[in-house]
This record gives structure tokens, C-alpha cells and sequence, in this order.
């Protein structure tokens, strides 16, 4: 190593990228000037295998690659299971260090129902403040397809993405269009007042199952789309929004969405924060909801719903906390008639305590707790059944926890 030149080399050298999880050998790296490496006999892959060959290897007999310019590549492999699956004499590719368009690592996966899955993304700058990201795909037992991701900041308070997939589907014997399709904007308007668009549509209810690459998304329960506004007052917080859902649990086995789900279209709700009542122990929170629930084939159904309460904590000698809370749970819904506001009474209590002794840097904090819940409701079959707000159920309920950690200072 030539501290002056700044050159030097490395024998049977290997480097580990943990932003990326990404792995680089070779037999010789060789640091050429400045910014200029060479790397003879090397190889890149994700996958750390502690015996075998890798699920999947990148591998070049030569590289020379200049940092924050481009890289060539001769004899470039890629390796499935140390098998070669492709090849080209000649590759270039960008190493930038700073936004520019080009070509990203590709991307294998392999699954014993799709086959071989082969990703090529693209990264497009238009600008530093919008880009986009465009990715063919193709799998060897089901078809081929594509995706476009758009991005964009236009200020610090106006963000947003757009994504759009689709894919011409064979698997199950005839092609089919299968797609999905979302759309993220924010405004912030002040501190204190905002809107947001979150819409996420798909083709079909099987798409998830079929596309899904984690647990979290093949075994979703539906979509979710919502356009909304807000605005902060202290001590309320209010929100006006519309709600569209996708039922996919409802609709499985089904080629597309059912036309029994609900949609909210609006929906109004108010939140007001715990403030003390002056001159009064007494603290008031509240809840409030207006939703017009519709539905292609069900009944239009319009609900109000109030929770007010108030509570009263109180502090025994800076040892027990107990809060008392009492208040009700109102609803009303128009329908085919009207059915007018009934109220449900509710009421708890919360018993908790905390002790913990210092251990020097450490401390074992223990928090005990015991609570109560009472619900008086009755089984009311008159209402209709939408959602857990019209599902409320009579309780006597008490329950008890120990909370018992270490804190380090």
C-alpha cells in the first residue's frame, strides 16, 4: 500500500457492504489511483452461505471501475447455485455516487410455482427533486410485466409517489392482465392542518396471494384507499375523509371484488384531547364519528356515533395512580327508518404503581397494574352489524399485568 500514490492491492480479498447486505471477492483488488479500482476473479452476491454455493452470484474474470463513473466488466456471469444461467463478454454499468440515470443491480428469485423470477431495474433523474424507477420482469412459468415507480418532493411540505404494476399472467393456461396500482401525496399546510391521498387498488383478490413477495402482503384482508383533511385545534382534532376498500377475504376465490362491501363516503370524526375542566377535579375527553356507508348491493346506511368522558386520576402519596373514568357510548343510524340515538353506559377504573432501585448505570423498573372495565350493553339485533362500533357487547371485565424491564443510563 503506497500511502503517497494512494495504490495498493489486496490478495483473496473480500468486502462487505452491510448498507445493501452486499458481499465482493476476488482474487486481486487493486487500487489504481484515487478513485480507479481493478478486480481480477471476482464475484458479488447478497447471499452469505456458510457452506455451498450462494442462491445466486454476479461474476466478471476482469473489472475495471472508476467511483462515481462507470465500471467495465469482461466475461460477466451470473450464477444460479454456482450453475452459469447467463453470460455477456462485455458489461458496463454506473458506479455513481451522486443522482443519475442507469441501470440498477438486477435481481433474482426462484420459487418452485413461478420458476425463475428476473428483475432489471432502471433509474431515471429527471430532477433533483423527482425520479423514477422503471423494472421489467419476467418469470419462466408465468409470464412477463413490469413496473414504474415515480417519485417526487416538490417542498419540504408536498411529497409524493405514484406506483404501477402489471403483468400478462399465463400460469393457469390462458393470459390474463393483472395489475396494482397506488398513490401517495401529502400537503402540509401550516403546523397545524393537512391532506393526504393513499389510494391502493388491485385487478383481482387473488393478486396478492399471487404476487406477494412477504407474509404481510399475500395474506392481506383487503385494500384500503382514503382521501383526507385535517386540522389541529387544540384541544380538537378533525378529520374529513373518504374511504374505499377492496374485500379480498370476502371475494376469495373469486376473479374480481365483491359488490356487497362498504364503502365510507364521507366520513366526519372529531377527537377532542384529555383537557381539565376549570375549577373542577374532572378531566373531558370525546369521540365523535359521522359515516354514510354505501354499497352497490347492500342499503345505504348513515351512523352517528358520540363517546364523551370524563375522568378524574388522582396521585396517592406518589406511589398508586388511580384512575376512575365514566361516561357513554351513543349511537344512531338512519336507514330504511330511522333509528334514533341510544346510549350505553361504560365506566373503568386503572389501579397502577411503579417502583425501581438503581443498580448503578442500570435500572429495574417493576410496574404493576390492576383495572376494571364495565360495559352495559344489551344484544340489539334492530342495528346494522358494519364494523366493531356496532358490535359492542356486554363486559365485566378485571384485569392485572406486571411490567418488569432494565433501563440503561
Amino acid at each position: 500500500m503506497n500511502m503517497d500514490t494512494q495504490t495498493g492491492a489486496v490478495l483473496d480479498g473480500e468486502i462487505h457492504v452491510s448498507k445493501d447486505n452486499t458481499y465482493l471477492r476476488s482474487e486481486k483488488i487493486e487500487k489504481t489511483g484515487e478513485n480507479k479500482y481493478r478486480l481480477k476473479e471476482g464475484t458479488m452476491t447478497t447471499c452469505k452461505c456458510p457452506s455451498g454455493k450462494p442462491s445466486w452470484e454476479l461474476g466478471s474474470k476482469y473489472v475495471k471501475a472508476t467511483i462515481g463513473e462507470y465500471a467495465v466488466a469482461r466475461d460477466f456471469v451470473f450464477y444460479v447455485k454456482g450453475v452459469p444461467v447467463f453470460y455477456l463478454p462485455y458489461m458496463v454499468f454506473p458506479v455513481k455516487t451522486e443522482q443519475e440515470s442507469g441501470l440498477l443491480r438486477p435481481r433474482y428469485i426462484y420459487s418452485t410455482r413461478d420458476g425463475s423470477e428476473f428483475f432489471l431495474p432502471y433509474y431515471q433523474a429527471f430532477a433533483p427533486w423527482m425520479d423514477a424507477t422503471i423494472t421489467p420482469e419476467y418469470f419462466t412459468r408465468r409470464g412477463a410485466g413490469g413496473s414504474v415507480e415515480y417519485r417526487y418532493r416538490l417542498t419540504p411540505e408536498r411529497e409524493g409517489k405514484a406506483y404501477y404494476r402489471y403483468f400478462n399472467d399465463f400460469i393457469r393456461g390462458t393470459a390474463r392482465d393483472r395489475a396494482e396500482g397506488s398513490l401517495h401525496h401529502e400537503d402540509r399546510w401550516g403546523k397545524n392542518s393537512w391532506g393526504k391521498i393513499d389510494i391502493h387498488l388491485l385487478s383481482d383478490p387473488k393478486y396478492p396471494s399471487d404476487f406477494g413477495e412477504v407474509i404481510e402482503i399475500s395474506s392481506q384482508q383487503y385494500t384500503e384507499s382514503r382521501a383526507s383533511i385535517g386540522t389541529y385545534r387544540w384541544p380538537v382534532n378533525t378529520i374529513a375523509e373518504a374511504l374505499y376498500y377492496q374485500d379480498i377475504s370476502s371475494s376469495a376465490g373469486m376473479n374480481s371484488f365483491t359488490d356487497t362491501t362498504y364503502q365510507r363516503l364521507p366520513r366526519l370524526s372529531l377527537t377532542s384531547l384529555q383537557w381539565k375542566i376549570p375549577l373542577t377535579p374532572l378531566y373531558f375527553n370525546a369521540d365523535g364519528t359521522f359515516d354514510n356507508f354505501t354499497s352497490v348491493k347492500e342499503r345505504s346506511v348513515q351512523r352517528i356515533y358520540l363517546a364523551p368522558f370524563l375522568s378524574m386520576p388522582k396521585n396517592l402519596d406518589d406511589v398508586i395512580q388511580v384512575v376512575p373514568q365514566a361516561g357513554m357510548i351513543v349511537r344512531g343510524y338512519v336507514t330504511d327508518t330511522t333509528i334514533w340515538p341510544r346510549a350505553i353506559p361504560k365506566a373503568s377504573i386503572l389501579v397502577s404503581s411503579k417502583m425501581f432501585r438503581n443498580f448503578g448505570s442500570l435500572t429495574h423498573v417493576i410496574e404493576p397494574e390492576l383495572g376494571y372495565l364495565f360495559i352495559d350493553a344489551a344484544p340489539d339485533d334492530s342495528i346494522p352489524h358494519i364494523d366493531e362500533k356496532d358490535c359492542i357487547i356486554k363486559t365485566r371485565e378485571a384485569s392485572a399485568s406486571l411490567n418488569n424491564f432494565f433501563v440503561h443510563r
